[in-house]
């Protein structure tokens, strides 16, 4: 138990702080499903229906508006 520890302790202290390689790499798990639907699609010749196509495109959206700051917020910090 007392080995398991540091593995859940660091990565919750690190999990608040602003460095920008971990919060790209947390982001970076919204697509997840994308990569196994297309994989899924590509592997298996699986079709992709409408509901996959729109929540792959949420995915993405979600993620750009993560990533990328309006003009304002980058003018205040």
């Amino acid at each position: 138990m007392r080995k398991a520890i540091p593995f859940v302790v660091i990565p919750t202290l690190v999990w608040g702080t602003n460095w920008p390689l971990f919060n790209v790499a947390a982001m970076s798990a919204v697509m997840v499903p994308v990569v196994a639907m297309v994989s899924g699609a590509i592997i298996h010749r699986e079709p992709l229906g409408l509901v996959q196509w729109v929540s792959m495109l949420c995915c993405a959206v979600g993620l750009g508006l993560a990533l990328f700051k309006p003009a304002a917020a980058r003018a205040r910090s």
